[in-house]
């Protein structure tokens, strides 16, 4: 049985690597954390234009982020 394994991007900018870490393995949920709202947006959007399903954004402050 393998286990499942979740990464956090702590200021993820453009999504490196979160993105690429989603993409090269679905099975993990990656969370993309970052302050700016249109980092956010982008990432958002780009997730839902190439159907990226395992990753969640939030927009918030790492020092206020609690998992």
């Amino acid at each position: 049985m393998k286990a499942h394994c979740g990464v956090l991007d702590l200021g993820s900018g453009n999504g490196i690597p979160g993105l690429i870490f989603a993409i090269l393995r679905p099975q993990w949920h990656i969370v993309l954390l970052d302050s700016n709202n249109k980092k956010a947006l982008f990432l958002d959007s780009f997730c839902k234009i190439n159907e990226i399903k395992n990753v969640s954004i939030l927009c918030d402050r790492a020092e206020v982020f609690s998992p």
